[in-house]
């Protein structure tokens, strides 16, 4: 069995959801991966020779042509989805997603896979629509691994931590309120710590 894997070497869910996960696969004698950056895909018939073609949410190459590729190679397609096709307005990428009809080529990558991976229900009832093969295979890391091993310190605090990205600011804005309260209350900051990982901005660090 060859596995062709398309990624975007620039996308952490393609790192976490593609990359990782087949890194941990056994693979029978004879088996093999083959990881290709997205855009060259359109460079190399050879590429699709394979078994199975997976790749994360948006396939910008030609389905007219990979279609005549799976006749002629006879692979199956997994796509994998870990968010929502539709972008709401104020989101930093929103301008980008209508420009290129992100939205639209989503649903198509849905439509045209033999098997679509998501990561939880509510996922499931979204792209359930286009597909009825939905498999639903949680986030998860490794944790027994580098460089995920954990190496907790001892603290008598009860800590928290909210990881996330810049397109996830609108998200933080609407937890605006209770971090502001929880920030005043003195009970709270001596009993717990909260810890912001993944965006920092500069200038907002600089106002507070």
């Amino acid at each position: 069995m060859v596995i062709t894997i398309l990624y975007n070497p620039n996308n952490g869910c393609d790192y976490h959801r593609l990359l990782l996960p087949i890194s941990f696969m056994e693979l029978s004698q004879g088996d093999s991966v083959k990881v290709v950056n997205h855009k060259y895909c359109a460079l190399d018939e050879e590429i699709f020779d394979c078994d199975i073609l997976f790749f994360s949410r948006i396939f910008f190459y030609d389905w007219n042509k990979i279609t005549e590729f799976k006749k002629k190679y006879g692979f199956k397609i997994i796509v994998d989805f870990d968010d929502y096709p539709k972008l709401y307005y104020h989101h930093i990428l929103y301008k980008s997603w209508q420009k290129h009809k992100a939205e639209d080529r989503l649903i198509e990558a849905c439509r045209m896979a033999d098997l679509v991976f998501v990561t939880n229900e509510q996922l499931q009832n979204v792209y359930k629509e286009f597909n009825p093969n939905i498999l639903i295979v949680p986030n998860a890391l490794p944790f027994d691994s580098d460089p995920f091993i954990p190496q907790k310190e001892v603290s008598d605090k009860l800590r928290f931590m909210y990881v996330a990205g810049a397109t996830h600011q609108a998200d933080l804005n609407l937890l605006g309120g209770l971090f502001k309260r929880l920030g005043s209350d003195g009970d709270f900051k001596r009993r717990a710590t909260f810890t912001l990982c993944g965006y920092n901005n500069p200038k907002n660090q600089r106002e507070n």
